[in-house]
């Protein structure tokens, strides 16, 4: 069934299976697709033998309430399908795919189950919010695109003067980079939602540099929220979360060496025993 498939998507989402989510949904759209076209084939029927009746009774009334409910219930179960094979394109960057599944969902809804949006239907709303989402991802895409490889460049360029005997360049291009990054969190930001997986890599990454910075408080605060981020998004038996971690713990086992504090030391070891469930 459509809903056992659904389940096992869920499962390969949250190990980070995202291509054997992909192919576990369109094997449970397929089936939910099959579901509709038959509750509507038994309702056309259904029609066209009232209609070439004359007579109205109540066997007749409650059959045309259980047809109608069975459509609802195939085509509520194929949205449901469609909203998930979205997060889970969104999950892999691919916004305008996730907005067409969105869109589908949304037209099941509105067409063949006759639920609205502003109606206190919590999933209507969530996919009329999702459409919007998208619709901004996709907009923002190339410029988020843009500053992600100017940082990169800026990174590389670090790397190359670290050779040299040259710190204060090193030292400006950081600075470069930092404030490209918090460029790049102000739009992902305002774009995607501040509880986005994206948001989450980048503060990683910011995260990272403020270690390179010897800005260690920092370095442990935005590697803190990116965890957060990323397990409210992804799940806490992601991978990603279990290096989240593991850079975590990086960031306190370097506070400890600098600095000797046996709680940071402490911090750093339950983190990576923390780490190793969501690495298994």
């Amino acid at each position: 069934e459509s809903d056992d498939l659904v389940e096992h998507a869920c499962h390969h989402l949250s190990r980070g299976r995202n291509d054997d989510a992909i192919q576990a949904l369109t094997e449970a759209l397929e089936q939910a697709q099959e579901h509709v076209a038959d509750a509507k084939k038994r309702m056309d029927k259904f029609y066209f033998q009232k209609k070439r009746s004359d007579e109205s009774d109540i066997d007749q009334d409650e059959l045309e309430e259980e047809l109608d409910s069975a459509l609802h219930d195939s085509a509520s179960e194929m949205a449901n399908v469609l909203n998930n094979l979205g997060v889970v394109y969104e999950v892999k960057g691919e916004y305008e795919r996730a907005m067409n599944s969105f869109r589908d969902a949304l037209d099941a809804y509105r067409n063949l189950c006759h639920r609205y949006e502003n109606a206190g239907d919590v999933d209507v709303d969530r996919t009329v919010s999702n459409i919007l989402q998208m619709g901004m991802a996709m907009r923002s895409q190339k410029k988020r695109k843009e500053l992600h490889d100017e940082e990169e460049d800026l990174a590389m360029q670090t790397s190359q003067w670290m050779k040299s005997d040259h710190p204060s360049v090193c030292t400006q291009l950081r600075m470069e980079r930092l404030n490209v990054l918090i460029c790049v969190l102000d739009l992902e930001t305002e774009t995607l939602g501040r509880s986005h997986p994206e948001v989450g890599y980048t503060l990683l990454k910011r995260g990272e540099l403020h270690l390179e910075m010897l800005h260690v408080d920092m370095a442990i605060k935005d590697t803190r929220d990116a965890v957060e981020i990323l397990t409210k998004g992804l799940g806490k038996i992601h991978p990603d979360v279990g290096l989240a971690l593991m850079g975590l713990a990086d960031v306190y086992n370097y506070h400890t060496g600098q600095y000797g504090y046996e709680d940071n030391k402490n911090t750093a070891l339950s983190l990576y025993q923390e780490a190793l469930t969501p690495l298994r």
